[in-house]
C-alpha cells in the first residue's frame, strides 16, 4: 500500500511539474487581441495553464476587457500596474508565476489548439529551454513560415554560436523556460527594443540542453503601427552596449566564437542605422549615426559572408551600398533584422 502511495504521489508531482505559467503583457490591445483571447480558451490543455495577464497601464477598455471574462476562471491571473514597458510586464509577470516553466505571448498574437500541448509533451528533466517554430503574418497577408528540425542540443558552444547567427531566433515567445532560471535573470528594463535577444543571451550562458521541436504553432503578427515605430528615444540605443558586451564576454566564455559575436553586433548596428535613416533622426543622434556607420563600413564583406547566415549578409550588403535600398527590400521583400 505505501509503495502505491508513493507511485501516486510520483504522479501527481510531474504532472504539477508539466503546468505551464503563461506571461501576457497587455497594452492598449482592445482592437487587437481578441484573435488571441479565443486561441487561449481553444487550447487542449487550458486546464494545464497558468495565465497571467499583466495590464501595463493601458488607457483603453483592456483591462475592463480581461476582468469581465477572464475572471471567473481559476487558472487566469489579471494584474494591473502603471505603465512601465513591456520588459516590465514581464518581469511582474514572472514575480507572480507560480509553475515550473514559463513562456511569453504578446497580446496582438496568436496560437494554435495545441501550441501548449506541444511544448507540454516535449517537456523532460533534462531540457532547460524548448523552441518550437513560428509563422511571421503581415498586415498585407504575407505569411513566413518558420520551421524547426527537431533536435537536442546539449554543447553550450553550438547553441551560443546558433544564437549568434541568427539561427535560433531572438524572440522570447515560442519558446518554454525553466522558471529557476529564468527568475535569476528577468528582462533589462533599459532596454526599448533587443531586450528579447538580452535575456535569451543571458539564459543560454545558464542553460545546459535545448530541445528543438518541429511545428509553426505560434503566429507572430508584424503590426507597422506599433508603439515601437512610433517613439524612439535613447533607450534605443542601449542595445549597443549590450551587443558590444557580448564580444568581450564570449574573448572569456567562448573564444572560437569571437568573430560570430562581431558579425552579431554588426547585425545590431545595421539595425541602428536604419533606423535612423528610417526615422530621420540623423542630425538628433548624429554622434550614435557616425559611430555605427563607420563600423559598418569597416567591416569586411568576407567575413560578414563566413560568420553570418544569407539572409543578414545580404541585408549587410544592401546597407553597405545605401540604407535605403535595405529600407526598400524591408519593406518589398521582406528582408528585415530581426
Amino acid at each position: 500500500m505505501a509503495t502505491f502511495r508513493k507511485i501516486e504521489e510520483s504522479v501527481i508531482y510531474y504532472m504539477e511539474n508539466k503546468k505551464i505559467s503563461v506571461i501576457i503583457p497587455v497594452y492598449n490591445a482592445e482592437n487587437k487581441f481578441q484573435k488571441l483571447l479565443n486561441s487561449l480558451k481553444n487550447q487542449t490543455i487550458f486546464n494545464n495553464l497558468e495565465i497571467i495577464f499583466v495590464n501595463d497601464g493601458s488607457s483603453d477598455n483592456s483591462l475592463s476587457i480581461l476582468q469581465a471574462y477572464w475572471k471567473k476562471y481559476d487558472n487566469v491571473k489579471i494584474i494591473n500596474k502603471e505603465n512601465g514597458g513591456v520588459s516590465s510586464a514581464r518581469n511582474l509577470g514572472i514575480e507572480n508565476s507560480t509553475s515550473d516553466y514559463i513562456t511569453f505571448i504578446d497580446a496582438d498574437d496568436y496560437i494554435d489548439d495545441d501550441y501548449f500541448e506541444m511544448f507540454q509533451n516535449s517537456i523532460n528533466k533534462k531540457a532547460e529551454l524548448i523552441v518550437i517554430g513560428f509563422i511571421t503574418e503581415y498586415s498585407s497577408g504575407y505569411k513566413i513560415v518558420k520551421n524547426y528540425l527537431p533536435e537536442t542540443i546539449d554543447n553550450k558552444e553550438k547553441m551560443m554560436k546558433l544564437f549568434l547567427l541568427g539561427k535560433l531566433d531572438p524572440n522570447c515567445w515560442n519558446k518554454l523556460y525553466k522558471r529557476n532560471i529564468i527568475n535569476k535573470i528577468r528582462f533589462d528594463e533599459t532596454m526599448a527594443y533587443g531586450e528579447d535577444k538580452e535575456m535569451i543571451f543571458n539564459y543560454l550562458r545558464k542553460c545546459n540542453v535545448i530541445e528543438i521541436i518541429s511545428g509553426s504553432k505560434y503566429h507572430y503578427i508584424i503590426n507597422d503601427d506599433s508603439v515601437m515605430r512610433k517613439q524612439y528615444n535613447r533607450k534605443n540605443f542601449n542595445t549597443i552596449d549590450k551587443s558590444e558586451k557580448k564580444i568581450e564576454l564570449m574573448k572569456e566564455e567562448y573564444p572560437n566564437l569571437v568573430e560570430y559575436a562581431i558579425s552579431s553586433d554588426i547585425d545590431v548596428k545595421c539595425r541602428i542605422l536604419c533606423d535612423i535613416e528610417e526615422f530621420k533622426l540623423k542630425t538628433k543622434h548624429k554622434n550614435i549615426y557616425k559611430k555605427v556607420k563607420n563600423d559598418i563600413k569597416k567591416y569586411s564583406i568576407l567575413k560578414k559572408k563566413k560568420y553570418s547566415t544569407k539572409k543578414h549578409f545580404l541585408a549587410f550588403l544592401a546597407i553597405k551600398m545605401s540604407p535605403k535600398l535595405y529600407l526598400f527590400l524591408k519593406k518589398n521583400m521582406k528582408l528585415q533584422y530581426k
